[in-house]
């Protein structure tokens, strides 16, 4: 047997990827492939009450190098660059915001709360917020008012966050010991037309386009999920390139993809971003493009 078909026995090879491109390719594909129904797309937006819905891209606003793993630094380091980059916020103060405006939550209240809800009368209505507070008339809600919120003032202001992917729903960085009556409170003004002004503090994220296209510059970057991440031939096909590479988990509820993030100037990244993609995996540059 000849050198050249000895190396390409092994596909891997960075050598046989030089010497037979497109074999290799194929051969790196036919071991994949078995994969192929593992691919899930990233999430679109959805209007939903709670801020950690959809894919989490808010975790990336001060992304601690420590997030990232990899075979070596200098791909971490340039992927973590990048990346804290993607997420821009600003913070302002409100002076007078009115509650009725707020339609999100920061904080989940537990598994017996309805996933799908998607506005806080949704919640309102649950039992267990009639349980906790009874809005009858404007004595009551006065009084649940003063309970739920009793230390406003322009030093300890409402604290809420927004980002451009969600459009412009508030989300309350709420107590969930409390979150259920504040819902009640909502609801209430919400049916009676009543106006009550608060001071609040709030934090806009947003997506910067500069910042995405210097990251598609220095990478391919693909959301995986850990069935393909753990998969024997997905490992092989990863050790067998000896590939420089980044990986960042990304934790949402009912999701488990990671991203990774292949350096585009070497040849055997760029094979197998183009494997990935023939095969359906969830590609992020143009997801956040479009978002």
């Amino acid at each position: 047997m000849s050198n050249s078909a000895n190396l390409l026995g092994s596909p891997w090879s960075s050598l046989a990827l030089h010497l037979h491109p497109s074999l290799a390719s194929r051969r790196i594909q036919r071991c994949l492939e078995r994969l192929a129904d593992a691919f899930v797309p990233l999430p679109a937006p959805t209007d939903s009450l709670w801020w950690d819905e959809g894919h989490p891209l808010h975790l990336l606003l001060g992304l601690p190098r420590a997030a990232l793993s990899g075979p070596t630094q200098e791909i971490k380091s340039r992927a973590h660059a990048l990346l804290s980059q993607l997420v821009v916020a600003e913070t302002v103060q409100v002076a007078a915001l009115d509650l009725r405006a707020i339609d999100g939550l920061c904080q989940r209240l537990g598994d017996s709360t309805p996933a799908t809800v998607v506005h806080l009368e949704e919640l309102a209505a649950l039992p267990a917020a009639r349980e906790q507070v009874r809005i009858i008339g404007y004595r009551d809600f006065q009084a649940a008012l003063y309970r739920t919120l009793p230390n406003l003032s322009a030093e300890q202001t409402l604290r809420l966050r927004q980002a451009s992917w969600r459009g412009t729903r508030l989300f309350l960085e709420n107590d969930p010991a409390t979150t259920l009556a504040f819902a009640s409170i909502i609801a209430y003004a919400r049916i009676r037309g009543i106006a009550v002004e608060v001071p609040a503090q709030i934090q806009r994220l947003r997506l910067d386009p500069a910042a995405i296209d210097r990251l598609q510059e220095a990478f391919a970057l693909y959301a995986l999920p850990n069935a393909v991440w753990n998969h024997p031939d997905f490992i092989q096909v990863l050790l067998g390139l000896k590939l420089d590479y980044a990986r960042l988990p990304l934790p949402a509820p009912g999701q488990d993809l990671e991203w990774l993030l292949l350096p585009n100037e070497v040849a055997s990244t760029r094979v197998l971003a183009e494997i990935l993609e023939r095969l359906g995996a969830a590609e992020v540059i143009g997801y956040l493009q479009a978002l």
